[in-house]
């Protein structure tokens, strides 16, 4: 015998899930690495087989150098994000898209520049959670791959520097969320959720959605010694130097805040079965 109260909550519950399994995918976008000048020949002569693409994430290596200022639990990173690929999820599990069809890495490099402020509960230090606070990023695509990329340090900054002729892509000027903190292993963290806003070059380059995305989420982590600091232990250090951090960064808000039209056919289906279902039973 069916429990008429148990079957509707489980249909409910049906309909719900496939809402939410949709919403965990992160929405896809389409490049064009022809545009803006990237489409040159790869070095030693390699042909240039790039073509436009779809993916729904960027894939890459971070090294950044924080700084205590004057301001109580107060700090300052300067640093870069180089990507080094893109994938597409499929099906529950995530494709990467080969470097000659994307041109990355082979015809251009595409890489971000940024500054962040940030607030400690505490002096910085291991398990110590910190807010970020505020965040200036450029997103750059550079024809070529002569631009180098130079790891932070407890006496240099981390930089990008033989980059003449980049373009700007896309820039950041607010937090939406974040934090970030060192690790018991020896590790840096950093998750952040920002705005996204592209410029003229960028919406020849990130081609839809259009409009595009309002919002980037990021997060980037060390393996144990990623992170040295300028005091023993990293207790209360004035500066620290992560290098190598990996991670990615996918795009969200508007217009991917709207359902698709698969996930609101599949929740209309559950719910015109539930009808059904009801119907029947008082028919009985």
């Amino acid at each position: 015998m069916f429990n008429t109260k148990s079957t509707l909550r489980t249909l409910i519950a049906g309909a719900f899930l496939t809402m939410a399994a949709a919403a965990q995918a992160a929405p896809v976008f389409t490049v064009d690495p022809r545009s803006n000048g990237l489409d040159v020949p790869g070095p030693n002569g390699i042909p240039n087989f790039s073509q436009q693409f779809d993916a729904s994430s960027m894939a890459g290596q971070s090294s950044v150098q924080i700084r205590k200022t004057a301001g109580e639990n107060q700090y300052t990173s300067v640093g870069w994000i180089r990507y080094e690929g893109f994938s597409l999820n499929q099906g529950g599990s995530s494709v990467g898209i080969p470097g000659l069809t994307s041109g990355l890495g082979t015809n251009y490099n595409l890489y971000a520049t940024f500054t962040q402020t940030f607030t400690c509960k505490g002096a910085l230090g291991i398990d110590v959670s910190c807010a970020i606070n505020s965040i200036d990023l450029s997103l750059w695509a550079h024809a070529g791959l002569g631009a180098s990329f130079n790891l932070a340090s407890l006496d240099n900054a981390a930089t990008v520097t033989n980059d003449d002729g980049r373009v700007e892509i896309g820039v950041v000027r607010s937090i939406i969320s974040g934090t970030a903190g060192l690790n018991n292993l020896g590790g840096a963290f950093q998750n952040v959720n920002t705005n996204f806003e592209l410029t003229t070059a960028g919406q020849s380059f990130f081609v839809e959605p259009d409009p595009f995305f309002t919002a980037t989420f990021n997060a980037f982590n060390n393996t144990t010694g990623g992170a040295t600091c300028n005091t023993e232990g990293c207790v209360d250090p004035t500066v620290v130097a992560v290098t190598e951090e990996s991670g990615i960064t996918n795009f969200g808000g508007a217009p991917a805040e709207v359902p698709e039209p698969g996930s609101l056919a599949l929740m209309g289906l559950g719910l015109l079965g539930l009808g059904a279902y009801r119907r029947k039973r008082l028919q009985k």
